[in-house]
């Protein structure tokens, strides 16, 4: 008896997966060095144009730049489909959060050394981690510990 075409699941052999998995996580690699070579010229670029710049034009000009940037990746990865119901609440807070740490993180990024800045924001995994811990009960076993102290 022949199965309807949508029923016929395709099995893919071991060597294939594992092909694929290290080709995922290759892309994945090269993804996060591209994003922190980003961030590490957009650091740069704050610190030299924010010595000229007030903040507030810095942050402006900072957010068209990286909005294109988004919008033109997410364009060619197709990327941008909202969801049908996202949740409101949390994203207000979301943005509301994002925008207090862009403020707080350039206004410190021209007032100290970069590398300072830098140092400090190394912290951050940690700091996230033990928040996490603390205030949200969250399990953190030996594993993320370790993870968070190699950022």
């Amino acid at each position: 008896i022949a199965q309807p075409r949508s029923k016929i699941h395709h099995v893919m052999p071991a060597t294939e997966i594992h092909t694929t998995a290290r080709h995922s996580n290759t892309i994945g690699i090269l993804s996060m060095l591209g994003g922190m070579a980003f961030f590490t010229v957009n650091d740069a670029c704050v610190k030299l144009i924010g010595e000229k710049l007030p903040l507030g034009e810095l942050i402006v000009l900072r957010n068209v730049v990286s909005t294109l940037y988004i919008l033109a990746f997410a364009a060619l990865f197709g990327g941008l489909t909202l969801p049908k119901n996202p949740p409101m609440k949390p994203l207000v807070w979301r943005m509301i959060a994002e925008a207090a740490s862009t403020l707080l993180f350039l206004s410190a990024l021209i007032a100290m050394p970069i590398a300072d800045a830098t140092a400090i924001m190394q912290v951050l995994p940690l700091a996230i981690t033990v928040g996490a811990a603390v205030y949200l009960k969250e399990p953190v076993g030996w594993r993320r510990w370790l993870a968070a102290n190699a950022q």
